[in-house]
């Protein structure tokens, strides 16, 4: 059976970001609205953050954007939603790139417009952000809102799948399986694959299964070797944030996050 058909590809998961706690900002009505949002009192975090949004703050015009695209003591308006996001992300602000970003790939409420989301993700891929790496290669990959670029897809899918992205390890190692913008690599295949399939990637785990029946014995033992180094490394970097976080005390998540974030999560598979 030939290895590229063996495969089906998995299109990042979509969670919206939520709001994060910004004790360092001066800004003392943006903190009390934070401290509102997290404590569930949704009217009273409106009121702080409505006039800052307005005034063309934006850290205030993702945080109610994100209550638009929530419903959190407001009507769910994801056009609101949009237009608070891109404001904010005209100055800068990566996560709601990010968010519209997504908003616009996937067509969340309004009709997709991959230009759009393809402007947006390259912004918050260039700083650095996972997700707009592992979500912007899916864009090249599929030929969506500009010319299909598989080696472009195959280095993003890198990137953030040593971030510990488990869409982008699973996409990365199909892509070495198959040698679909990469050289062929059995053992980076079986390595990403080990590493998305530990994260709980169903496709990844099938993945494996299919192809232990002809990897040599040689690269899957150099596959396992990597997986367990970038794992270790993964674990090291995630240690060293968390580490980071408490005690700067930066970032501080609801519980309504949380389920926002695995309401609006879907994977899709498709064909390579």
């Amino acid at each position: 059976m030939s290895a590229t058909r063996i495969f089906l590809t998995r299109l990042s998961a979509v969670g919206f970001l939520s709001v994060l706690a910004l004790p360092g900002m001066a800004n003392a009505d943006i903190q009390q609205g934070l401290a509102a949002y997290q404590s569930g009192d949704f009217a009273t975090a409106y009121q702080q953050f409505e006039p800052l949004a307005t005034k063309g703050d934006a850290a205030a015009q993702f945080a109610l954007a994100v209550m638009y695209l929530q419903g959190q003591g407001v009507n769910a308006d994801t056009t609101k939603a949009l237009e608070l996001l891109e404001k904010s992300a005209a100055q800068g602000h990566v996560k709601a790139a990010v968010n519209a970003g997504l908003i616009y790939a996937r067509g969340i409420g309004v009709e997709p417009d991959y230009t759009k989301a393809i402007s947006l993700l390259e912004k918050a891929a260039n700083s650095g952000n996972v997700q707009a790496k592992s979500q912007l290669a899916d864009l090249y990959r599929e030929g969506l809102g500009a010319p299909k670029d598989f080696r472009k897809a195959a280095a993003l899918y890198r990137d953030a799948a040593d971030a510990n992205d488990a869409n982008a390890q699973y996409n990365y190692g199909v892509m070495s399986a198959t040698g679909i913008g990469v050289t062929q690599n059995w053992a980076d295949a079986y390595a990403y694959l080990t590493l998305a399939a530990n994260q709980n990637v169903a496709e990844a785990k099938e993945a494996l299964t299919n192809i232990s029946g002809f990897i040599s014995p040689e690269d899957m033992a150099a596959g396992k070797d990597l997986a367990a180094n970038k794992a270790k490394k993964a674990s090291s970097l995630s240690d060293s944030k968390a580490s980071g976080s408490k005690a700067s005390s930066e970032e501080k998540h609801s519980g309504a996050d949380h389920k926002a974030d695995s309401a609006t999560s879907t994977s899709k598979k498709s064909n390579w």
